[in-house]
């Protein structure tokens, strides 16, 4: 799931996968990106309704700003608001 919001992300214009937009980890060293992860407590299975998931991602945003990082994290939630 991850890499496809991940790759929606970049079709929008929100950066570029493996360079500004991460899944699971972000290398210290990338001073402008966002990082998706799943939840620390996993994604719950129900095994009643096969590939029927309801879950939530953590989005972590690296800016250089405050500033900065408050605009793009608008144009991401923005985005990726159901």
């Amino acid at each position: 799931m991850l890499e496809a919001v991940a790759e929606f992300m970049e079709h929008q214009g929100l950066g570029v996968r493996g360079r500004t937009i991460f899944t699971r980890h972000m290398p210290p060293q990338v001073k402008k990106g966002i990082l998706l992860m799943e939840p620390l407590s996993g994604v719950p299975v129900d095994p009643d309704l096969p590939n029927y998931y309801k879950t939530r991602m953590n989005l972590i945003l690296r800016d250089q700003t405050h500033e900065s990082g408050m605009a793009r994290a608008e144009q991401v939630f923005a985005l990726l608001q159901l």
